[in-house]
């Protein structure tokens, strides 16, 4: 049924679309349907596969976000996340060729158990997303949001452990940009503090991800130069989230460095597609989503300030 899921995946494609441009939050709905067609006609030992596992996360996932979505057309950033949450999972780790690996090796109670803790490891990720769209409402929105990170323990894919992380720490960004942002004024010197995170940003994510890179015996004397083009990659998918004020997306006190940071955020888990490295890109990546985050009031002259 790999047709099924390519045409989830052009659903994924289209959300984003739906949610930049603000149209057809219905788009949303359509994914869940052919995801319950592939589900219901496979094998149930796929979900223990490399495979068949993600599929019933991205179940749970669209469950949580879609029945948000729908109940409230405004929720553009929650569209355009989870339309790229799904498309690019779908991408990187679906494979229905490996589903057969693990046919006749588990038992129904097996299955049941798997099935359902991946269904909650999906509906807590799309949780996480509500709250990154709608921001922080309590504790428990941060301990379930902040849980999802360690569940990369359960699997060895390295794409799950971007997934797992950037939807996680998705959230806690969300709560800290509104602790920064009600302490911000209209500020002098705003292009410089952005100037100045950029720069240690880019700095921070080189030197972080070659010190990961050169640890890795496949890659040698070439350390260096991968670094140096998967910072050039983040840098990009950075600099593109700096232009998303011009769509409308301009809802934070400083929008281009909050561009910015979503840029940072979102690109190990483009750069995955590319190489199975992306993951040392992490430790780097939100170091500089920090340092951009507490430079307006570190940086910035003439802070009101509310105390």
């Amino acid at each position: 049924m790999a047709a099924v899921m390519t045409l989830a995946f052009l659903c994924g494609l289209a959300m984003i679309a739906s949610g930049v441009f603000n149209f057809g939050r219905w788009v949303s709905a359509i994914p869940i349907p052919l995801i319950l067609i592939e589900v219901l006609t496979t094998d149930m030992d796929a979900v223990h596969s490399d495979s068949g596992y993600p599929v019933w996360i991205i179940l749970g996932f669209m469950a949580i976000t879609t029945s948000w979505i729908m109940t409230r057309p405004d929720e553009r950033v929650l569209r355009s996340s989870s339309g790229l949450i799904l498309s690019m999972m779908l991408l990187v780790m679906y494979d229905p060729s490996e589903y057969y690996s693990t046919l006749g090796e588990y038992s129904t109670m097996d299955n049941l158990i798997a099935i359902g803790t991946h269904l909650l490891i999906g509906g807590a990720c799309g949780w996480a997303s509500v709250v990154y769209s709608d921001g922080v409402r309590g504790k428990s929105d941060l301990l379930i949001s902040l849980g999802i990170p360690f569940t990369s323990v359960l699997f060895s894919d390295p794409a799950w452990i971007i997934f797992a992380t950037t939807i996680g720490l998705a959230s806690l960004l969300t709560w800290l940009e509104d602790k920064v942002d009600s302490r911000l004024g209209p500020g002098d010197g705003r292009s410089f503090a952005l100037a100045i995170s950029v720069l240690i940003g880019v700095a921070l994510i080189l030197v972080l991800s070659w010190v990961g890179i050169n640890e890795i015996p496949r890659i040698g004397a070439g350390a260096i130069t991968v670094s140096l083009w998967m910072t050039m990659g983040v840098v990009v998918f950075g600099l593109f989230g700096m232009l998303m004020p011009l769509l409308g997306l301009d809802h934070r006190s400083r929008p281009e460095a909050w561009g910015w940071r979503t840029g940072l955020m979102l690109s190990p888990m483009l750069l995955i597609v590319w190489t199975d490295l992306a993951p040392l890109l992490l430790p780097g990546v939100w170091l500089a989503i920090v340092f951009s985050l507490s430079a307006p009031l570190v940086l910035e002259k003439d802070l009101k300030k509310v105390p």
